[in-house]
């Protein structure tokens, strides 16, 4: 928690952290198409329930799926390709929490001996804390929208349970994830919060500004009249 840490995050170094979330979001995504990609028995496998469920054919859209077993010749076996796919993606998401995990228990003992420095460093402080509450917001909201619902969802398949309902509300979970994310930062740490509401501010002034100008009709001045042996100064 030393200030030299934070060059690490200006200039030309933003690169490496642009690098980072290109790596995991690469990651994931080649772990879902490779591991994911339906063949023709999954394909066949799920084609009565989306045509119950959503009147198409599994043939006609793209999707992914992970099902749990396969069959052949009668004899029940686990699809390897499912398991890597849902242990490697639970290990980026692991990896990512344990991240943010250690970033909040470090900043919490840099606020704890803040707390016992002057009042210059309370006052910073205040501000750490805000953004240490924050930290605890953003890493409940996704585990309690979209990880721990998903959870469930990966393994039951594993115990034969049946589960069948439109994946609608799922898709509307990990929708408002991004911004719940934003809202938290705005919400909780009071800077953000005053600089937006002064950008609103400053914005509503501009356009009542505009429109005052606009509904203002124009109009000439009155030319002075003088009476005949008057003298005007």
């Amino acid at each position: 928690m030393k200030p030299k840490l934070v060059d690490y995050f200006q200039g030309w170094k933003i690169i490496f952290w642009l690098g980072y979330v290109f790596i995991f979001g690469f990651a994931w995504g080649f772990i879902t198409y490779y591991y994911a990609y339906p063949d023709l028995y999954a394909r066949d496998y799920v084609r009565a329930e989306m045509y119950d469920q959503y009147n198409v054919d599994s043939y006609d859209v793209p999707l992914f799926v992970l099902l749990a077993y396969g069959e052949k010749n009668n004899t029940k076996f686990v699809r390897f390709q499912s398991l890597v796919c849902i242990f490697g993606q639970m290990g980026i998401m692991t990896l990512q929490y344990l991240v943010m995990m250690i970033c909040g228990f470090l900043l919490y003992k840099k606020i704890s001996s803040d707390l016992q420095q002057t009042a210059e460093m309370r006052a910073h402080s205040k501000v750490q804390k805000q953004f240490f509450k924050a930290l605890l917001y953003q890493l409940a909201a996704p585990s309690v929208l979209v990880h721990l619902p998903a959870v469930p969802l990966f393994f039951a398949p594993f115990f034969d349970m049946k589960i069948s309902f439109h994946t609608r509300l799922v898709v509307y979970f990990f929708s408002i994830y991004p911004l719940l994310d934003s809202l938290i930062l705005f919400l909780v740490v009071s800077d953000y919060r005053l600089a937006v509401k002064k950008i609103i501010i400053n914005r509503a002034r501009q356009v009542l500004t505009f429109f005052n100008a606009s509904t203002v009709s124009p109009f000439t001045l009155p030319t002075p009249t003088t009476n005949h042996g008057t003298n005007v100064y």
